[in-house]
């Protein structure tokens, strides 16, 4: 298993262009970090629907890999959805 690892707090064509860059070593899922530093995950979500790759982990802190927790779609989306409200 190869993991694309993007930071989640790159601008929404960052973490797209970082998965492409990452296909021609044949990833097959996707680890984002600094998840912890933005309110909104839409890039996060974005680059895994544009990629047809499933997420696998999010890094939530500083601790690696303590902090590496298995992806939990509803709260990626709750977050992104708070993250909307809030600008």
């Amino acid at each position: 298993m190869r993991h694309d690892n993007s930071s989640a707090t790159s601008n929404g064509s960052d973490p797209r262009a970082a998965v492409r860059a990452f296909a021609a070593v044949g990833e097959t899922h996707l680890l984002f970090t600094h998840l912890d530093e933005t309110s909104s995950c839409a890039s996060v979500i974005d680059a895994g629907i544009e990629s047809g790759l499933p997420l696998s982990y999010v890094d939530t802190g500083r601790d690696i890999p303590g902090d590496l927790d298995p992806v939990e779609p509803r709260r990626l989306i709750r977050r992104t959805l708070q993250g909307a409200h809030t600008s």
